[in-house]
């Protein structure tokens, strides 16, 4: 075996199985409705957030160098996948779940690179009030989607990026309770 194949299970001691199981356990009862929900964001089944989660976890436990961190699909970057597949062929399109697929291996691809590259410095480019701003717009993003669930009024009809892009609508109808 490679000497960089489960490189973070090496020194792992047998007698720590058990406590490790529950805490597998722990993190799956966390991780699988946060999991069911980026799927969402993304306008994919939720079957695919669970899929991401498996994928990730055994690719980390492989090729990975830390065992206490835990990789998953992130909903910071699910509606930024949603938005982006749904301008070019629309998120009702029959071909939206292979090329939201294909955007993954892309972008998986383009992380190995970087990493290969030892280039992930270029992470630290950028400033705190970009980073902070990019994650305040992502949670404007979901709180808005999942405004019409809050306040019990029925969602359009409408894909999930553009209902996004049409949320004035959702909040002009939110006082009509009557």
């Amino acid at each position: 075996m490679p000497s960089w194949f489960f490189t973070s299970l090496r020194g792992y001691r047998i007698v720590w199985l058990p406590r490790d199981l529950v805490a597998g356990l722990m993190l799956l009862a966390i991780a699988l409705p946060g999991q069911l929900a980026t799927a969402r964001l993304a306008g994919m089944p939720p079957e695919t957030g669970i899929y991401a989660f498996v994928a990730g976890s055994l690719a980390f436990a492989a090729f990975g160098a830390n065992r206490f961190m835990s990789v998953a699909a992130d909903s910071t970057i699910a509606p930024i996948f949603a938005g982006g597949l749904a301008a070019i062929v629309g998120a009702r399109s029959p071909s939206y779940p292979e090329l939201a697929t294909l955007l993954a291996l892309m972008v998986g691809v383009v992380l190995v690179v970087v990493g290969l590259l030892r280039a992930g410095w270029l992470a630290s480019l950028l400033s705190i009030p970009i980073t902070t701003g990019f994650l305040a717009g992502i949670a404007v993003h979901i709180i808005v989607g999942e405004l019409p669930t809050l306040l019990g009024i029925p969602k359009p009809a409408e894909p999930e990026p553009n209902r996004q892009i049409r949320s004035h609508r959702i909040l002009g109808r939110a006082g009509n309770f009557g």
